[in-house]
């Protein structure tokens, strides 16, 4: 028996709107691959140059080409010089000559500032301020989170800005990201005034980078403000390539610009109430209008890597994922793999020097610094030293092997009463890169992508193979990988773990996202050696086995370690061991180790929380040296 509760004729399809990027630019190819999950759309622009579209001097009174975190920067940019309308940050108890206001001095209308609360009146009206903020008014030091802008490729040899509020470098500050790594950093001078500071980036040029804006602090003084960041070449306009740059001869010409050719991005839509930014459940087409949300690029952005020719949802576990088929070869330091043949991208990890080995020091309050974990993380020691032919063979062998990036979705904040803050960025977060374990030359993995359930499936249609299933080599077999999402839920609790090495063993902490502590997961962690060498468990054992006096560099400094490691269910930390020589003599460097998350039988996953490193400290300061 069949019942029929409603009768409808079929109504003809109509066209209910066209998209385009915000920022299209000529044979971009928006469009050449569309994913659609309810009322959001993923679209690939292989081809774009991919520049970055973001508000240096928050002049438009708005944060266009950043992404937040947390709460800090929920009412920004202020509007004004806002300090000086009120006494300054920690003054409780000073005398009131103590208590004149600080004025910032912003170059222009505004700034950035985690403890201000003034904001304009939006970008259509961003010569006033918002009315229902008055003049002076403050969120204080409690507000913690980030501001990471878009990637932009580095040109030239620095790039200057303006920085204020608290000065301690470890909580609150401004950093140079380097293909998603941290290498230099600034902080404030306990006041409110902005400085000028510098990051010096001509060992750099030609690698991807971002700045992120960081306060984590809720002490007093616990803030940071920043304004004006200007760059020795154009960051902006289109024009040449990094290696048709001469920023040495023309540092502010216009022609030199931030250009990537087919570098690619991917572009998020939602369907919004007409005139407001809440989902449309209206089926009128008039009261519906799709609406750019988020413009994807990759941290370690490269030209020709074509970065949105595939492209997925997982909502499932709230992933965007956008294949790049052409993207080089990376390593774990974001640099050209040293292959360990004409075929394989078997990286080979190489000892630094011992004038690398740099302590994990900071300069005195308001300096730049150079951060040690992130430049040994860049291996630019041994790309310095390449010569030309070897640089122009190393490329040719590491082309177009592929990647895979996935991209978390960033939240609605709102306020107490409601108000949308703060909307949803739409995955705009680089979460993870993924790569193969097998990956080689002209594999083009990523060239198609599919997710769902927590996995995610890859093509690589120009993968070499056995052919028939024989031990005989063919070309273009082709072959897909399948990944566990969750991965990029997993990260190290902290950048870098410390330990002398007289205290046997370092416990290393690793943590997961709450949203997925319902299952159990299984990840692998591998160490490496940087700085420390590092003997197999069989060695190892041999030299606990001998008085500590005796024990030789042959006994190396730690024991290498490749062990899985399970998150039970409830769990959102686990924990491993890395076992360390203790000897009796003087070492002058800290020494390091390089700590990587994979999935298990895979290549490691690369971003920030997916890689750390192990500081092992000398404590024989009496002794002779080694």
């Amino acid at each position: 028996q069949v019942e029929i509760v409603a009768e409808s004729a079929a109504q003809p399809l109509f066209e209910e709107g066209i998209l385009q990027a915000s920022s299209a630019t000529h044979g971009e190819q928006f469009g050449a691959s569309v994913e659609v999950r309810g009322d959001q759309v993923l679209v690939g622009a292989p081809a774009s140059h991919g520049g970055p579209s973001v508000t240096w001097d928050f002049e438009t009174g708005d944060l266009r080409g950043w992404t937040a975190t947390g709460n800090a920067f929920e009412l920004q940019p202020t509007f004004g010089d806002n300090s000086r309308h009120r006494p300054p940050a920690g003054t409780s108890g000073y005398s009131s000559e103590h208590l004149r206001p600080q004025q910032s001095q912003p170059q222009g209308l505004y700034y950035v500032s985690s403890f201000e609360r003034r904001p304009g009146n939006g970008r259509e009206d961003a010569r006033n301020p918002d009315p229902r903020f008055l003049a002076g008014g403050a969120a204080g030091d409690r507000p913690v989170g980030t501001l990471t802008s878009q990637p932009f490729l580095i040109l030239g040899p620095r790039i200057w800005f303006r920085i204020g509020g608290g000065c301690d470098h470890l909580t609150e500050y401004v950093e140079l990201l380097v293909d998603g790594f941290a290498v230099a950093r600034s902080t404030g001078s306990c006041r409110e005034r902005l400085e000028a500071r510098e990051f010096e980036t001509a060992e750099y040029v030609g690698r991807a980078a971002q700045i992120r804006i960081v306060d984590i602090s809720t002490a007093i003084w616990g803030h940071v403000s920043a304004d004006d960041f200007r760059f020795s070449w154009n960051a902006d306009a289109e024009g040449f390539t990094a290696h048709e740059l001469d920023w040495q001869q023309n540092p502010r010409d216009p022609s030199t610009a931030e250009r990537a050719i087919r570098s690619g991005a991917a572009y998020i839509f939602l369907r919004q109430v007409s005139g407001g930014q809440a989902p449309c459940a209206d089926t009128r087409q008039q009261a519906c209008q799709w609406s750019q949300h988020a413009k994807l690029l990759p941290s370690d952005r490269r030209p020709d890597m074509r970065f949105g020719a595939s492209v997925a949802f997982d909502e499932s576990r709230g992933y965007a994922i956008v294949g790049a088929p052409a993207a080089p070869m990376l390593g774990l330091y974001k640099d050209l793999l040293l292959p360990a043949s004409h075929v394989s991208s078997r990286q080979r990890l190489r000892r630094l020097p011992a004038s690398s080995a740099l302590a994990y020091t900071l300069h005195a309050t308001g300096s730049v610094a150079s951060l040690g974990a992130g430049n040994r993380l860049i291996d630019y020691v041994e790309s310095t030293n390449r010569t030309d032919l070897e640089r122009r063979a190393l490329e040719e062998a590491t082309q177009e092997g592929g990647a895979v990036y996935l991209f978390a979705r960033t939240d609605e904040s709102f306020r107490a009463d409601g108000e949308l803050l703060a909307p949803s960025e739409g995955h705009a977060h680089e979460s993870v890169k993924l790569i193969p374990p097998d990956l080689h030359t002209r594999d083009f993995f990523g060239s198609s992508v599919a997710a769902g359930g927590g996995h995610l499936v890859a093509g690589s249609p120009k993968r070499d193979g056995a052919k028939g299933g024989a031990m005989v080599s063919a070309e273009d077999v082709g072959g897909v990988y399948v990944f566990d999402t969750r991965i990029a839920s997993v990260g190290f609790l902290q950048k870098e773990f410390r330990v002398l090495e007289d205290a046997s063993e370092a416990t290393i902490l690793l943590t997961r996202a709450d949203a997925v502590a319902y299952e159990s997961i299984t990840v692998e962690v591998a160490t490496s050696d940087l700085t420390a060498a590092g003997v197999g468990t069989e060695a190892f054992e041999d030299c606990m086995l001998l008085a500590i006096a005796a024990r030789s560099n042959s006994c190396g400094d730690y024991e290498r370690t490749n062990a899985k490691i399970t998150f039970a269910e409830g769990d959102t930390t686990a924990a491993f061991s890395v076992r360390v020589v203790d000897n009796a003599c003087r070492e002058h460097y800290p020494e390091y180790v390089q700590l990587t998350l994979s999935v298990p039988g895979s290549f490691a996953a690369v971003s920030e929380k997916h890689l750390a490193l192990l500081r092992i400290d000398d404590q024989d300061f009496h002794k002779e040296p080694c």
